[in-house]
Parts: C-alpha cells; sequence; structure tokens
C-alpha cells in the first residue's frame, strides 16, 4: 500500500485524543520534529501492513499524517496524561489510555533510550513493546529512512528490505484548497512558483538571508516561476528579522501557515529550494523537485527523499552552508524545472 493513499479514519474521543474504533491498532510513540517524522513514513508504512496505526506525536504533526492518509488516527504525544509512562509506571494514568492499549497489537517506540517507557507501556497494558532508535548510529553511513526501516525489522524479527526506504506523502484535499486560497490573494497559480523556506532548527544549517534575497531576485528576473517564500514558526522566533528583509527585497512570504496548508503550497510548487529542515524532507515526500542546501549535517544520513529520487538535489560546499553560492543554487533550481530533475548531477552534488 502507498504511504500516501488514504486510510479509515478511526473515530477519536474528544477529550483524549485516543480513537475509539480502531481494531487492534499499532500504537506508535515518536516525538520528533517535522523532518523525522517525515524520514519515518517508510517505517510507519510497514506497521500498516497489519492494521490500523495510532501514532503518538507531537499535535501539529499528528494531524498532518492523519489528514494525509499516513496513519489512521493521532494522539498527542506531548499531553501531561502520559507522563508516567516515560518513568516506567502504569500509575494514575487515566482509564481510557489503560484500555486503549490493551486492545492494541503491540506499541512500537522510536525512542534511543526505551527501557523505562517500554516498562511503563507493559505496565499499561500493552502485550508488546518494541523499542526503535530514531536516529542513525554516528559514523554508521546509514540514511536515517534506512536506519529506521532496518531497526524496525529487527525488532519485528523480519529480514532488512533491501531497496532504499523512500517516504511518499500526498497532500489532504482541505490543504491543497487553503493553499490554492493564499496563492490567489498574491496573484499566483498552482505549478507556476517555486516554493523557498529559508529557515531550520538549527542556525549553522542557515544560508544568510542575503543569499536568499539574491536567489529570489534572480528567480523573478529570470522570466520562469517567481519565487514564494515560506517561513515556519522557528524563523519567525529565532530569526524575527527575516520576514522583514524578504519583504522589503521585494519577495512575497507566506507567515507560519498550518502543517496541511504548508503541505498543499509545496505539493503544488514547480520546485522547492530549502535548507535541511522539516519543510524540505516534506517537499521531496511529496514528489516535489527539490533543492537541499547542506552545511553542517551529512547528506549520506540526513538527505531528503521522496518517491521521485531524480527529482531531488543536494547542494554542500563543505560544512559551512554559507560557502553556497546562489548562482550556483540558481542553476541547480534552473535544472530541475528545465528537466524535471532528469538532469545528470553536477559536480558538488548528491542525490537524495
Amino acid at each position: 500500500m502507498d504511504a500516501g493513499s488514504p486510510v479509515p479514519a478511526c473515530s477519536s474521543n474528544s477529550a483524549a485524543g485516543w480513537p475509539g474504533e480502531c481494531a487492534r491498532p499499532t500504537v506508535a510513540l515518536h516525538l520528533g520534529a517535522l523532518g523525522d517524522l517525515v524520514l519515518a513514513l517508510p517505517a510507519l508504512e510497514r506497521l500498516r501492513q497489519s492494521g490500523p496505526v495510532v501514532l503518538l506525536a507531537q499535535p501539529a504533526i499528528g494531524r498532518l499524517l492523519v489528514a494525509s492518509g499516513a496513519v489512521a488516527a493521532a494522539v498527542d504525544g506531548t499531553q501531561a496524561a502520559l507522563a508516567p509512562l516515560f518513568a516506567g509506571s502504569a500509575r494514575a494514568l487515566p482509564g481510557w489510555l489503560t484500555a486503549a492499549l490493551a486492545t492494541a497489537r503491540r506499541a512500537v517506540l522510536f525512542v534511543r533510550e526505551g527501557a523505562a517507557l517500554q516498562a511503563g507501556f507493559a505496565s499499561a497494558g500493552a502485550r508488546e513493546v518494541l523499542v526503535v532508535p530514531p536516529r542513525p548510529e554516528p559514523g554508521s553511513g546509514v540514511h536515517a529512512a534506512d536506519a529506521l526501516v532496518r531497526g524496525l525489522a529487527r525488532a519485528l524479527g523480519e529480514p532488512a528490505p533491501a531497496e532504499p526506504a523512500r517516504p511518499v506523502l500526498a497532500a489532504c484535499p482541505a490543504g491543497l484548497a487553503a493553499a490554492r486560497a493564499l496563492l490567489g490573494e498574491r496573484g499566483l497559480a498552482p505549478g507556476a512558483y517555486v516554493a523557498l523556506h529559508p529557515g531550520s532548527g538549527g542556525l549553522r544549517k542557515c544560508w544568510p538571508p542575503a543569499s536568499w534575497i539574491e536567489l529570489g531576485r534572480a528567480l523573478a528576473a529570470a522570466g520562469g516561476p517567481p519565487p514564494l517564500v515560506l517561513l515556519g514558526p522557528v524563523e519567525l522566533q529565532a530569526r524575527p528579522e527575516l520576514g522583514a528583509a524578504l519583504a522589503a527585497a521585494g519577495l512575497p512570504v507566506i507567515e507560519a501557515p498550518p502543517l496541511e496548508t504548508l503541505a498543499g503550497l509545496l505539493a503544488q510548487a514547480a520546485a522547492y529550494a530549502g535548507h535541511d529542515s522539516g519543510p524540505t524532507h516534506l517537499a521531496a515526500a511529496l514528489g516535489t523537485p527539490t533543492l537541499a542546501l547542506f552545511g553542517p549535517t551529512d547528506p549520506a544520513l540526513w538527505a531528503p527523499r521522496g518517491p521521485r529520487p531524480e527529482r531531488i538535489r543536494v547542494l554542500r560546499a563543505g560544512c559551512e552552508v554559507q560557502a553556497l553560492a546562489p548562482p550556483a543554487a540558481l542553476a541547480a533550481l534552473r535544472a530541475l524545472l528545465g528537466a524535471g530533475g532528469c538532469t545528470p548531477a553536477s559536480p558538488g552534488e548528491r542525490r537524495g
């Protein structure tokens, strides 16, 4: 089954957020950021082959994956009601949680140190509790998506897949519609713009604002699809001057769209450019031609992946992303726009 195909949604307990009608689900816990969950999609798809998956995750990410059909239902994994589980105890857990875990097929915990949490889920009534490391081992050279799938296969006692793990996601209809409304307000049409995301969770992974402005202006002057800058909550909080600088340069900006709308904007872009970040991984998983600008993180482990590897390119100049020149990024984007990502990779580029 394709990771982006829809699955029947389970009804939810409005107070607790726990689905009430999932028959023997697999409960998966992953509290990582957006990019981490996108890279975990192939592992979640493997779990879906045995039945519905209920995901305990950050709320916004859970809503995105439910709306996109990647999981059957999601629960806020950060809520205070779950705190005893992390201490290895089932004491003071709400009754709805222990009743639900007792009906689950198994619990799969994507955590680095899982002994206490494993004991907590077992005490709460889970029949089987598996722990899968959420990140590749340093120095392993194994891509994060492959490491997750292989770790899950080991936990399940199955052979590891031979093919590279490739995240696949579909934007939901509501997200696509919301995106079209935002595009219309800015005089842009679906498929006729290049999405730029100049943010990341780490400042060392970020290109300077001046480089983004140079790239955006070059795109606007080139006569092809114009740029559209997307800023998330992290950028608006950590770099509040960024949006103002980009807008002052004449670049259209959309600030902090909901994740479902962000997926709609990325899915309808002619191409995308960003750092090693959650939106970059999301764009690649949606099948959008994607240019990823890398610095200190290793693309062998963290390059974006998606259903169309020929549409994904990584530019890197050593460990300093600031060393990447805007003309090189513009040339890579032109290649993606002109040939659908099917041109051979140039020196200094990696395929996702």
